[in-house]
């Protein structure tokens, strides 16, 4: 885990963090989530809990699936299939101003 956090700090943007006025960080804490197919999924949610730090950067291991921010009214603000290997970094006021999903896709057989 602490090389796969290595990885992660070394393609998060300083940008990242720039629009916070802070310096660059380091990762404080890993969750980890198995979908173990297309019925697996986790709902509109925000990791605004301060001890998860100003910027969240999610991996992606296996399957592919899709990832979708919300706005507060539903509509979606940016949906994108995030292949295996892929990181998506989630900064400034990401976690205040949306909310993110893995919705269920029940023709996905394999583990994400």
């Amino acid at each position: 885990m602490l090389g796969l956090r290595t990885r992660v700090e070394e393609v998060t943007p300083a940008a990242a963090y720039a629009k916070l006025s802070l310096p660059k960080l380091s990762y404080n804490g890993v969750l980890c989530n198995l979908y173990r197919n297309g019925n697996d999924s986790v709902g509109l949610h925000s990791d605004a809990e301060p001890e998860l730090g100003p910027v969240i950067a999610s991996v992606s291991l296996g399957a592919e699936r899709l990832f979708r921010l919300k706005r507060p009214n539903g509509a979606v603000a940016f949906a994108e299939r995030l292949p295996h290997g892929s990181v998506l970094i989630m900064g400034g006021a990401t976690q205040k101003n949306f909310k993110h999903e893995v919705p269920k896709e029940p023709h996905i057989t394999q583990a994400h």
